[in-house]
């Protein structure tokens, strides 16, 4: 076992706290957050946070301006064709210095903003 103890800093450390801490029985914060399914274009809001796009064909996710997005997003493409997800900043914001990012069929995306830019987790 690790002990909460950093000797070089002689600060104790907080243990770890776990989901199933807060809410018995969950693992993770998607259990009690379920993921929005969509099958079409979509422009993120701030009430979302995870995103399967379920597309038959190729589809874009738009992200809200980073100015104004405090949270993380997790999109997924969970297609069972071939169509790609296009992940796109706002207007002139940058993903990791990239206008868009490109899922493919199973890929997925963590991204999050640091209210200028967007960057990839």
């Amino acid at each position: 076992m690790i002990s909460p103890f950093v000797p070089s800093q002689g600060v104790p450390l907080k243990p770890r706290v776990t989901w199933d801490q807060i809410v018995p029985g969950i693992e993770r914060i998607d259990e009690i957050m379920p993921a929005r399914q969509e099958t079409a274009n979509l422009t993120l809001t701030a009430n979302d946070k995870y995103v399967d796009m379920l597309v038959t064909a190729a589809a874009t996710v738009t992200l809200p301006l980073a100015a104004t997005a405090r949270s993380l997003f997790e999109i997924k493409n969970m297609t069972t064709s071939t169509a790609d997800v296009t992940v796109d900043a706002n207007g002139a914001e940058t993903i990791d210095g990239n206008l868009t990012v490109v899922l493919t069929p199973g890929e997925s995306l963590t991204i999050r903003s640091d209210l200028t830019l967007w960057s990839i987790r």
